[in-house]
């Protein structure tokens, strides 16, 4: 599938249901088992791995604090309200600085952060060095305007093609309760079909 794109669309499922892909198979039949097995041991490593990490980090056995646990047996009981809020009572939906072609920048491992419309890595392409004049401001929330992909960016930063900068309002945002915003904000936008358009400012904001 590499070889679609943005611009070079799969074209629906008639195309789709054509294409091959490549399965172990058993005494000519697709071998379950091996896939099943297969992903088990995979899992299975990367536990080991995080549960290697934590104790190195001191952080294996970590234990809620009675607080914490308040909090926890509040919201289960159903003692936390929600309430529903317009994206644009709360932020600031502003265009970047300026936009850099990432065709004509050159992309390193020093320097401020590059963000572009991709879904991986918190929004990071790499990092350029521009005129900081035309940073984005830090502690805020970097917006795909074709995928409705957000991360929150504690630094200043330089932005690709169509990235909004979500400000909040009220200078409440910081790195926690982002994941917060980011979380509920992209369960709002989940019905959005990437590729068939771009969101608007007075999309977002409403």
């Amino acid at each position: 599938m590499s070889i679609y794109s943005y611009k070079n669309k799969l074209g629906g499922w008639n195309v789709v249901k054509n294409k091959y892909i490549q399965l172990p198979i058993k005494n000519g039949k697709i071998d379950f088992d091996f896939m099943e097995k297969f992903i088990a041991e995979l899992e299975a490593e990367r536990i080991a791995e995080l549960e290697d990490y934590l104790s190195v980090s001191g952080l294996k056995d970590y234990t809620l604090t009675a607080e914490e646990q308040q909090v926890l047996n509040d919201f289960e009981n159903g003692k936390i309200k929600f309430g529903e809020f317009k994206v644009g009572e709360l932020f600031e939906i502003n265009s970047y600085q300026k936009r850099f072609d990432a065709n004509k920048v050159v992309i390193s491992e020093v320097g401020k952060p590059y963000i572009v419309r991709t879904s991986l890595n918190n929004g990071v392409r790499g990092y350029i060095n521009e005129d900081e004049q035309f940073l984005n401001e830090g502690n805020t929330i970097s917006f795909g305007q074709d995928t409705a992909t957000m991360f929150y960016q504690e630094k200043p930063y330089f932005t690709g093609d169509k990235i909004k900068i979500v400000k909040s309002k009220d200078n409440e945002l910081n790195k926690l309760n982002a994941q917060f915003f980011i979380s509920t904000m992209t369960k709002s936008f989940s019905s959005f079909s990437w590729g068939g358009s771009s969101f608007s400012v007075k999309i977002i904001e409403n």
